[in-house]
């Protein structure tokens, strides 16, 4: 999305003065947890304009995904510890536990650099309500998710086993139904 902006306002369609409106990104919902013992908490944010770019979304692009990006709370657009929740489902309107559940903590720019991850861990990714989308193609879900999340960079990841720590926690978010 920043990167759409960026174009608009060097094409001289968005003025340099305004290239983010006031009051953008909305924030959609949180994300609280713990790991290790520490709080931790995120903020979801929508980040479209005039597109389908919400943080937190129900997609059918590659098979029926549930995806959500927090930003660490208080700071949308970071680039450091930015919160991915993803997994997959079986229909839109699923609540329960999901397969395939990923959970990172990204501590840079880069989705493969250096971060926290639960690839070869037990995950429990669930959505306890799923509220269907409206004519404006949002929904809100609530869930939880348990896991432990270890050190690891590359992909596929290089996992580092003697750098894991537990982490549990709850979201809720209006969300961004794309598919299904």
């Amino acid at each position: 999305m920043r990167a759409a902006l960026a174009i608009l306002v060097l094409s001289g369609c968005l003025p340099v003065a305004e290239t983010l409106p006031p009051g953008y990104p909305p924030q959609i919902g949180t994300v609280t947890a713990d790991l290790n013992g520490a709080a931790q908490n995120w903020d979801t944010y929508d980040y479209s304009i005039s597109a389908s770019d919400a943080a937190v979304q129900i997609t059918s692009f590659d098979g029926l995904q549930f995806r959500m990006m927090g930003d660490p709370a208080g700071r949308p657009s970071s680039d450091a510890n930015r919160l991915l929740v993803k997994g997959d489902m079986r229909a839109v309107t699923q609540t329960g536990a999901l397969s395939d559940p990923v959970i990172e903590i990204i501590t840079g720019k880069a989705f493969d650099g250096p971060r926290l991850t639960s690839v070869g861990s037990e995950v429990s990714l669930v959505l306890d309500s799923l509220t269907p989308m409206t004519a404006d193609r949002y929904g809100h879900v609530t869930g939880h998710f348990k896991t432990t999340l270890c050190q690891a960079i590359g992909q596929p990841a290089r996992i580092d086993r003697t750098a894991c720590q537990p982490f549990k926690g709850n979201f809720s978010s209006d969300l961004q139904i794309t598919g299904g």
